[in-house]
């Protein structure tokens, strides 16, 4: 089932794995993706959009994805996105400690982001409809 107006930005710098993860997100969820390839490119795209969800890598070259976290809980227009983050090394406690509202490890089911996802973001534009 599509998550009707859902806007995702995925921050993964492993070109694969961000290709692959856009591919389920737009598939299985009907939704809007935008991609970036290391923190710096991620927290330029969130300056000019307002999404319903950041998928963000912990482990990415300029910008860590940790402090990503802590920018977007620093930035009153962002300070309620919710953030999921993901990490083949890092523990989850560090990531929800710096703001991110879940963690998934990996390697991860497709089906458990998509499920991670719906809880977090229920039915974006469901309010206009």
């Amino acid at each position: 089932m599509a998550v009707v107006g859902l806007l995702v930005v995925i921050a993964e710098d492993e070109a694969a794995l961000r290709n692959l993860v856009s591919e389920i997100l737009r598939d299985r969820l009907g939704a809007e993706v935008r991609a970036a390839a290391d923190g710096e490119d991620a927290l330029r795209v969130l300056d000019t959009l307002r999404p319903h969800l950041l998928l963000l890598d912990l482990d990415m070259p300029r910008v860590h994805g940790l402090e990503v976290a802590r920018r977007v809980r620093a930035n009153p227009r962002l300070a309620d996105l919710p953030i999921v983050a993901m990490s083949g090394w890092a523990a989850g406690e560090g990531a929800l400690g710096a703001g991110c509202d879940a963690f998934l490890p990996k390697p991860f089911r497709a089906e458990a982001l998509v499920q991670q996802i719906r809880a977090l973001v229920g039915r974006p534009g469901a309010e206009s409809a």
